[in-house]
Order: C-alpha cells, then sequence, then structure tokens
C-alpha cells in the first residue's frame, strides 16, 4: 500500500501514521547520533544498519548506540543493505577523505530507489559550486531511482548557513557577518580527522591538511557560495588563515595522546570578500 501524502498524514492520530522506513549508514560520531535519533522517531522505523569494520557487523543496532535491542543488526554487505525496501537512508559515512567514494555510495543508494540525506560529502550543500561530474552522477541516480538527495550538517552546514540566512532576515542592512565555531575536540574520537586532517598532535612546523592552501576555502566553500547567493553577493576573493598553539604538556584525549610541544589548539578563519559586501 503506497504512503499516504503529508496532508493525509497530518489529518490522522501518530498512532495511526504509517511509519516512514529508514536505513543507517555507518554509525561514527555523526552516524551514532543519527541512529539514536530514527530509533527515538515515532514516524521511522529502522530496518538497516550498515557499518565499516567487521567487528561491528552481527551486532544490534541498539547496542552499538546505546539503546534498547531492536532486532535490526548490522552489516558490513552493501549488496544487502542495496536489496532492503526502505524509504530513506541516513548517509553518515566519513567523506572529507574520500569524496568520490562517498559519492558512489549515494549514487548506488539513490539507484536503488532509496531517498538519502547524507552528511558526507561537503562540497554538495552547494550543488552549483560542486564538482559538476559528482553532482551529475548523482541527478542522474535520482533520475535512475526516482529518488532525491539532499546534504547538509550542522558545520558546514545548517548553523552557518541557513541560520544565519534567517537571522539576516532581521536586518535593514547587512555591512558584514561574523559565523565562530569553538568546539573542544578531546571528546572527538576520531584520530584520523584530529591527527592528520586537523594537524593536532604534530609538530608545529608541519602543515598538515586542512591548513594546506585552498583547502580551508574548499572545505567550507559551499557555505560560503550559499551564503553570497543567500545574501545577493558576489564573491571577489577569499582569504584563509590560521594560529596554533603547542601543548605545554602531554596529555591524553579520547583519540590519542597529544605531546607537550606539538599543536594542541587551532583557529582558523576564512574571509570572503566583496566589492559591495563583507560576509
Amino acid at each position: 500500500m503506497p504512503y499516504k501524502s503529508e496532508r493525509e498524514r497530518r489529518g490522522t492520530s501518530r498512532s495511526e501514521r504509517p511509519r516512514w522506513k529508514v536505513i543507517q549508514f555507518a554509525t561514527g560520531n555523526v552516524g551514532r547520533l543519527a541512529l539514536q535519533g530514527i530509533l527515538d522517531h515515532p514516524d521511522l522505523e529502522l530496518v538497516g544498519l550498515w557499518v565499516h569494520s567487521a567487528d561491528k557487523a552481527g551486532k544490534d543496532a541498539g547496542e552499538l548506540c546505546g539503546r534498547a535491542p531492536t532486532g535490526v543488526l548490522a552489516t558490513n554487505d552493501f549488496d544487502a543493505i542495496l536489496a532492503l525496501e526502505a524509504d530513506a537512508v541516513s548517509h553518515n559515512s566519513t567523506g572529507d577523505l574520500r569524496p568520490a567514494e562517498a559519492a558512489n555510495e549515494i549514487a548506488a543508494l539513490l539507484e536503488s530507489g532509496k531517498n538519502v540525506v547524507s552528511s558526507a560529502v561537503i562540497s554538495l550543500l552547494h550543488p552549483g559550486t560542486a564538482d559538476r561530474a559528482m553532482v551529475e552522477q548523482l541527478e542522474a541516480a535520482c533520475a535512475a531511482g526516482q529518488t532525491s538527495c539532499f546534504s547538509s550538517g550542522i558545520d558546514p552546514g545548517f548553523a552557518n548557513d541557513l541560520l544565519p540566512l534567517t537571522l539576516s532576515g532581521f536586518c535593514a542592512r547587512v555591512d558584514s557577518m561574523r559565523i565562530s565555531e569553538i568546539l573542544n575536540y578531546d571528546t572527538y574520537d576520531q584520530a584520523t580527522v584530529l591527527f592528520d586532517t586537523m594537524g593536532f598532535g604534530q609538530p608545529m612546523d608541519q602543515v598538515p591538511f586542512l591548513l594546506m592552501p585552498g583547502v580551508l576555502g574548499y572545505a567550507w566553500g559551499s557555505v560560503i557560495h550559499l551564503m553570497a547567493e543567500g545574501l545577493g553577493v558576489e564573491i571577489d576573493e577569499i582569504r584563509e588563515r590560521y594560529d596554533r598553539v603547542p601543548a605545554p604538556e602531554t596529555f591524553a584525549i579520547a583519540a590519542g595522546t597529544v605531546e607537550a610541544g606539538t599543536v594542541a589548539g587551532l583557529r582558523f578563519e576564512i574571509e570572503v570578500w566583496s566589492t559591495a559586501n563583507r560576509c
């Protein structure tokens, strides 16, 4: 039986509403929270769970996110996930260093008839400036599967595009906008991102991937272009700058150890200039 329209859904009690069948894809820092959200939402039904590592395969979804047993077991068999019947996939596989592979995953899911919401490839927050071949790949997959694809997140994502643009609507004029994130990364249990990508725990004279010229502008480029489009300005120049501080002593965090004298603090900025406006 096909699902009711949204208007019909609003006219029925919660107990009578059909539940959307959802697959959670990956259970890292983002995926684990997304999995909890799916299990806690009364209108969603978890029907599948994909995991990267073999040691998680076969475990109950509830066990992997601190919830009661669900009866849904995790699998690392991608073909098994494609074969499942579901309305949507919450795709939270890390894509920072593997955007093409993540896009291939999303395309396959779309072609199998499943809508996809993803936080993996941040450039897709603004498809107009993302890699054209990747966008065309996903558009073709959507057409083949009669599905839709939406990319977002917190940062980059709605916290520094949707919310600021919404708040700008309360202003008579906008001369400049500054959006800041302050985060204590010692609870972020992702060693590859912290040590390799961002450079924490590395020598002060070593430049990590994130701080190589052009990478900051690329990483937050989708947000920059989305903001500029929303404000009706054209970007003339993007400037990147950063500061780092060394650890005064050796200390341990969830992802590993930061030795004294290595990078312990990082502050970076992406400045966007327009001839008529500053963002």
